[in-house]
């Protein structure tokens, strides 16, 4: 989706993808402005000029109001301050997760309970009049690693099972994304891969690169948008779901993935299963499945020291 906010003096111009998206940044960089700005384009006043591909609306600050344009309003994007009290309310995941809508929320803060992407958080940048989103982190998607000591992943469902079996490495789980940092602190081990969703890990993003940075330790980043995603990007789904395909129907492009899985397969997130295991053929289950395969090709590799490889693509 692309904007552009202007007057006179300033012009705004960002593109940003998904349900929600997160604007950081210090103090008088122009988050503040740009929030006026939407304020007075919403209250329809010709000094401020707006192109954009959906509506752009500022979230009104009191809660009541918050509450009843959030719900009523279908396909706008909200601008959405860091005074706003709605970001308080106990039920706000409920709110943005039932609201037809897309966000763009300025805060400092960390809103945990807002499933962004890392590549959904931004600060602004600017030239002169000119002002413009840069991401704080973009996904590399490397696939080939050194093998580690010990693999970290966030929960203890099927991302971490698949580790274990296909790689048979050590692997321990952090139990949430809010705690990967504090479990990679008290390991002993140096050699780590710490793996990720990118697709809700948006609020964590900059305490684990700063921990990256001034640790001893040498981490490796494995950071898929999603298990289920990864699984979709292999020869036998080639389903390729980008952040541009995520409407606000879908809170992150985990749960597109996970959908697109459950519905034509066996899939759990909490163990393995025939449509994902390295020993069951297409159709061992039994059931109608949309996705015809043999064995699952992963692309996921680990060289040794001696830069042989230990794991290659499994067919």
């Amino acid at each position: 989706m692309r904007f552009k906010i202007s007057t006179k003096r300033l012009v705004y111009e960002f593109e940003i993808f998904g349900k929600y998206n997160i604007l950081r940044g210090d103090s008088g960089k122009g988050k503040t402005t740009l929030y006026n700005l939407a304020e007075i384009y919403s209250d329809k006043h010709e000094l401020v000029q707006v192109q954009s591909d959906v509506p752009l609306l500022a979230c009104p600050t009191g809660i009541a109001a918050a509450r009843a344009i959030l719900t009523a309003t279908e396909g706008a994007l909200f601008i959405i301050d860091e005074n706003n009290g709605i970001l308080n309310e106990p039920d706000v995941a409920s709110i943005f997760k039932n609201s037809r809508n897309y966000f763009l929320v300025i805060t400092r803060d960390n809103l945990d309970y807002i499933p962004v992407s890392v590549e959904n958080v931004w600060n602004i940048k600017e030239s002169g009049k000119y002002h413009w989103f840069q991401p704080v982190y973009m996904v590399k998607n490397e696939r080939d690693f050194r093998k580690p000591e010990i693999v970290i992943t966030e929960d203890a469902g099927s991302g971490l099972k698949f580790f274990k079996e296909f790689f048979a490495l050590t692997v321990e789980s952090a139990k949430s994304k809010s705690k990967i940092v504090s479990k990679l602190s008290s390991l002993y081990q140096k050699d780590i891969l710490a793996v990720f969703d990118a697709a809700g890990f948006g609020f964590q993003i900059e305490t684990f690169l700063e921990f990256c940075k001034r640790t001893s330790k040498n981490i490796s980043i494995l950071d898929w948008y999603s298990f289920e995603w990864y699984i979709l990007t292999t020869p036998q789904f080639n389903v390729i779901l980008t952040p541009k395909d995520m409407t606000y129907e879908y809170e992150s492009l985990e749960q597109r993935a996970t959908e697109i899985l459950t519905e034509n397969t066996r899939y759990s997130k909490r163990s393995m299963h025939p449509c994902i295991s390295t020993d069951n053929q297409c159709g061992s289950c039994n059931e109608p499945c949309q996705f015809q395969h043999s064995h699952l090709d992963i692309d996921i590799k680990f060289v040794s020291d001696e830069n042989s490889t230990i794991f290659l693509d499994r067919r």
